[in-house]
């Protein structure tokens, strides 16, 4: 019994020291997140009693179009409060992404 008690002590310790379990990989945050703010964007141009419907219904196309489950995507966004250097890390490839998007059309409009 005794011996059953300091393993699970001994697992218990281990994994308070372990990383985050995410359910989806740093590229999928990545281009989710791109995606939702674009929603989010989208959405300013609609009257206010609109807006959270049309944004819900965004967010859902989003979850559909890239395979993903919102309660998983959500404890990922909750995992990635809780690390600032990997939050801010996923949010400046996401500054990136969003600003090479514009490059690319500012590029195709003067065409």
């Amino acid at each position: 019994m005794l011996r059953l008690l300091i393993l699970f002590l001994l697992f218990f310790a281990a994994s308070c020291d372990s990383e985050p379990v995410f359910n989806y990989d740093d590229e999928t945050i990545v281009k989710v997140l791109k995606d939702m703010l674009i929603a989010e964007g989208a959405a300013t141009r609609i009257a206010n009693d609109q807006r959270d419907s049309l944004t819900r219904f965004y967010y859902d196309q989003i979850y559909q179009i890239h395979g993903i489950d919102s309660m998983k995507f959500t404890n990922d966004l909750r995992l990635l409060g809780e690390s600032p250097a990997h939050s801010t890390e996923i949010y400046s490839r996401v500054e990136k992404e969003l600003e090479q998007d514009q490059i690319g059309a500012k590029k195709k409009n003067d065409k």
